[in-house]
This record gives structure tokens, sequence and C-alpha cells, in this order.
């Protein structure tokens, strides 16, 4: 593999991590609650503990990024190794809806 194509696949598994690592510390700094979906709101009034719920959003975003950082790590000694850390990442990327469709159902008031 080459130079600069080891530097592309750092870059963007590298931008993918500090992506979501990015959103995950921004949701953990949040006052209000984070929403998930681009466009909409969560009203305060819909959550019982806006800090413990933005906290869930937070950790879940974090976890998400974590295969991302590790792959980028990992493509300096192991291509193929990494590529595996990608597969995981891709997988935690689509669980991210039905994990944040839990922490919604389980600090929305009924």
């Amino acid at each position: 593999m080459s130079f600069s194509e080891l530097v592309t696949i750092i870059g963007c598994f590298g931008v993918c991590g500090v992506a979501f690592a990015a959103i995950g510390i921004w949701a953990l700094c949040r006052k209000t609650p984070m929403h998930f979906w681009a466009g909409s709101t969560v009203s305060a009034e819909k959550i019982s503990n806006v800090k413990k719920y933005n906290l869930a959003n937070g950790i879940m975003w974090i976890i998400t990024s974590l295969p991302y950082f590790a792959s980028a790590i990992i493509a300096c000694f192991d291509f193929n190794l990494s590529l595996i850390f990608v597969w995981i990442g891709v997988g935690c990327t689509l669980l991210l809806i039905p994990v944040y469709m839990l922490i919604y159902k389980l600090f929305s008031v009924v």
C-alpha cells in the first residue's frame, strides 16, 4: 500500500471517528435534550431526566466512534485487520437508530 493510500484511509476512518465523537461530546455538554433526527427537536417536557438522557446519547455516539479510531490506528500496521474494525464501525452505525429509540423510550415521560 502506498503512502498516499494509507493517508487517505487513515483520514477517512479518522474523520468518521472524529465526527461521531464530536456528536457524543456535544450531547454530553447540552443542557437541553439531544435530538437524533435532522431537523427535529426533543422537548424537555417529554424527557424524565435530561442529564441522563444526554449522557446515554453521548455514550452511544462515542462508542460508535471507537471502531473508526481503532481502524485508523491499526491501518498503519495491518490494513486487513483495520477493515474488520471498519465493519464493526458500520455495524455500530447501523445500530444507532434502534439504540436511540431504546434510549428515548427509557427516558420519555409516558
